[in-house]
């Protein structure tokens, strides 16, 4: 990349070799270069005068840089607004997945609280009772059971009869 002084020496020489010209001045070419390019003196001063060409190229040149100057601070700042949003997404599923482990937690707990009501809404020891007549005997008879978990026994008593009965439950619904 040219130096400022060698961009700002040829339109000094160019604003230099005209009034030389013009008024007198005495101006040397020193060397012609390849790219069609002078170096030259004027009043004790070595300068390099360029071609309007060149000219347009560097000043393209710049241009083409300036832009991408722009270009590249507009890609910095997409990038550093990405990594901001990255960051607000990977708090947001960092704060999702404490709270899943939360309610997890929740969900256990309420799951230990369930089995411990089933336990106390299921007695092991229950005792049954009852009262009716049976067929020609209109006199009272009892029966008295007792049943554990899901197994009864039962008795029957009524004067002049006696009977032991023995079963199971079922939940229906």
């Amino acid at each position: 990349m040219m130096k400022l002084k060698n961009i700002l020496y040829p339109i000094i020489c160019i604003g230099l070799i005209y009034p030389a010209l013009i008024f007198g001045q005495e101006c040397q070419v020193v060397r012609s270069m390849d790219n069609g390019n002078y170096l030259v003196v004027v009043e004790g001063d070595t300068l390099l005068a360029i071609t309007e060409q060149v000219e347009r190229n560097i000043l393209k040149q710049q241009a083409e840089l300036n832009g991408a100057k722009k270009e590249i601070a507009l890609q910095d700042s997409l990038i550093d607004k990405y990594e901001e949003t990255v960051a607000q997404f990977e708090t947001t599923i960092q704060n999702l997945r404490d709270y899943t482990n939360e309610l997890e937690g929740v969900k256990s707990d309420y799951q230990e609280l369930l089995a411990k009501y089933k336990k106390i809404k299921t007695p092991l020891i229950t005792m049954d009772a009852g009262i009716g007549v049976t067929g020609s005997n209109v006199k009272p008879a009892l029966m008295p059971g007792i049943a554990w978990k899901r197994y009864h026994l039962w008795t029957f008593l009524q004067k002049n009869n006696f009977g032991v009965l023995v079963g199971t439950s079922f939940q229906i619904w």
